[in-house]
C-alpha cells in the first residue's frame, strides 16, 4: 500500500469510535453488573489510545507540510476549528446548568445533590476552560465538562509538534526528538509515582506528550515497514486485540501498566494501517463502526452531560426497588444512556462539528493558501 493512500483511516476512525464508547462505560456511575467489570474500570486507557492515534494521524497529514511559522499558524488554526466549537458549546451548556442550579437554590431553596452552584464550576474555572488551559490549572482540571481536560492537553501537544517540525525538519531529528520525549515523559511518570489516570493530578500534559509522540514514532515505523508488516497483519491484529482485552481485564497497577499499554496501541494501529483490505480491517471498517468513529469526538465531549442527568434518574428509580431488581434496572439505564449519547452526538456532529470544521477549512484556504510540502 502506498503511504499516501488515506483509505486506512477508516479502520483507525472506527478504533477511535470504540475507544470513545468505552470511555462512556467508564463514566457510568450507577450500580449495574456491566460497568463493574475491571475492563471498563480500566477504560481510562482509551484516552491514551486517543493520544497515540492523534500523533499518528497528525504526523501522517502534516509531518511534511509544516516548515515555517506561517505553516504553524495554518496548522493551529485548523486544529482550533476542529476542537474548539464543540468544546465551547459544551462549556456554555454546563454554564447553563450552573445557572439553573443557582436559581433552584436561591429562589426555591432546593438542596444540591452534589456541589452547590458555582462552587466548583466557578468563574476562574470557566475562564480556564475558555482559554483551553484547564488541564494546567489544578482548580479547573475537572470542573465543568470533565473529559475536556484531554482536549486542553492535546491542543498544546499540537503546538509542540508544530514547533518541533519546524526546528527539526529532517526525519532523523524528528525521530530523536520523539524518542527523547517518550523516554523522558515515561521516566517522569514512573519516577514520581504518578498513576495512569493523571486527569486529577496536573500531570495530564506529560501523559499526553507521552502518548502523542508515541504516535509519531508509530507513524515512522509504519511508514518504513508497512509493506513487510502487511503480510502478517491479519493474524497479528486479532492477537493484539485479544491481548488488549485481556490486559484491560486484569491490570491493577495504573502507574506501570498504563505505560505498558502504549506498545499494544502502537502495534494495533500499525497492523490496521498496513493492510486496509484485509478481513480484520474490513470488519472494523464496517458502516456502524465507521459511524461511531465519525461522531467519536461528540461522544467524548457530550457523554458527561448526558450521564449526569441519567445517573440521577437511574439512582432515584433504583432506590425504589428491592436490591434484587436494582442491577436489572441499572442495566436498562446503561443501554438507555448509550442510546441517548449516540443520538445527541449525531446531532452535535451534524450541527456543530461538521459545519464549523468545514468553515475553518474554508477560512484557512482564504488566509493561508495551499500547503507546501517540505521534504
Amino acid at each position: 500500500m502506498n503511504p499516501d493512500n488515506k483509505s486506512f483511516f477508516g479502520g483507525l476512525e472506527s478504533l477511535r469510535g470504540v475507544a470513545a464508547l468505552i470511555v462512556v462505560f467508564l463514566h457510568i456511575s450507577w450500580p449495574n453488573p456491566l460497568t463493574q467489570l475491571r475492563f471498563f474500570h480500566n477504560g481510562y486507557l482509551m484516552v491514551d489510545l486517543f493520544f497515540v492515534l492523534s500523533g499518528f494521524v497528525i504526523c501522517f497529514n502534516y509531518g511534511q507540510k509544516i516548515g515555517s511559522a506561517k505553516d504553524i499558524g495554518h496548522f493551529m488554526f485548523l486544529r482550533f476549528g476542529r476542537l474548539y466549537p464543540l468544546h465551547l458549546f459544551c462549556l456554555i451548556a454546563f454554564l447553563g446548568i450552573e445557572v439553573a442550579k443557582w436559581v433552584g437554590e436561591s429562589k426555591f431553596n432546593l438542596v444540591p445533590t452534589a456541589s452547590s452552584a458555582f462552587s466548583v464550576n466557578n468563574t476562574s474555572s470557566f475562564i480556564a476552560h475558555l482559554l483551553l488551559i484547564q488541564s494546567f490549572c489544578p482548580f479547573a482540571n475537572y470542573s465543568f465538562n470533565g473529559p475536556s481536560w484531554s482536549i486542553s492537553t492535546e491542543f498544546y501537544a499540537y503546538l509542540v509538534f508544530a514547533i518541533a517540525a519546524v526546528c527539526f525538519s529532517k526525519r532523523k531529528y524528528i525521530l530523536i526528538v520523539s524518542s527523547f520525549s517518550v523516554l523522558l515523559t515515561a521516566f517522569l511518570l514512573i519516577h514520581f509515582g504518578i498513576s495512569g489516570d493523571t486527569s486529577f493530578t496536573g500531570w495530564s500534559f506529560i501523559r499526553c506528550i507521552l502518548g502523542f509522540f508515541t504516535g509519531i514514532l508509530t507513524y515512522h515505523i509504519y511508514n518504513q515497514y508497512h509493506f513487510r508488516i502487511a503480510r502478517w497483519s491479519e493474524s497479528v491484529a486479532f492477537c493484539l486485540l485479544v491481548t488488549l482485552v485481556i490486559f484491560m481485564s486484569i491490570k491493577d497497577n495504573p502507574q506501570i501498566d498504563g505505560i505498558l499499554a502504549l506498545p499494544i496501541f502502537s502495534a494495533l494501529i500499525i497492523v490496521i494501517a498496513a493492510e486496509p483490505a484485509g478481513s480484520f480491517s474490513r470488519a472494523i471498517n464496517s458502516f456502524p463502526l465507521r459511524w461511531l468513529g465519525q461522531i467519536s469526538y461528540s461522544i467524548y465531549l457530550m457523554h458527561f452531560m448526558v450521564l449526569m442527568f441519567i445517573s440521577r434518574c437511574a439512582i432515584y428509580i433504583q432506590n425504589r426497588f428491592s436490591s434484587n431488581d436494582r442491577d436489572t434496572i441499572g442495566l436498562v439505564f446503561v443501554f438507555v444512556a448509550i442510546g441517548l449519547v449516540l443520538f445527541i452526538s449525531q446531532l452535535t456532529y451534524q450541527w456543530i462539528e461538521k459545519p464549523f470544521q468545514n468553515k475553518s477549512r474554508e477560512l484557512s484556504q482564504k488566509y493561508f493558501g495551499d500547503w507546501q510540502t517540505h521534504a
